[in-house]
């Protein structure tokens, strides 16, 4: 009995934790980007051009709207030449 509640308690903090985790870190992509664009001086318009996404897909993830696929955040990562774990905000170096 005490073992069983142990164990439920430690699934609840566990997904308490993942939904805390994931809330604050939902648009670290968006925020880290913009960082790297206005580092290198790069227009949405460009860096959309160059990963082959529209302008509006990366105002979106700018803007924490929508958030990006596994390809778009390797080709981001790719671009910038950093890690995807600093672009994903997991991680202050590049």
């Amino acid at each position: 009995m005490i073992l069983q509640f142990y164990i439920r308690f430690i699934e609840l903090s566990t997904i308490k934790f993942d939904i805390l985790y994931y809330l604050t870190m939902k648009n670290k992509f968006g925020e880290r980007l913009n960082e790297l664009l206005k580092a290198e001086n790069i227009s949405q318009k460009d860096f959309a051009k160059a990963i082959c996404v529209s302008q509006s897909i990366v105002c979106d993830w700018l803007k924490g709207r929508v958030q990006p696929t596994a390809d778009n955040i390797l080709n981001t990562a790719d671009f910038f030449k950093v890690t995807t774990d600093y672009i994903l905000g997991k991680d202050i170096f590049y």
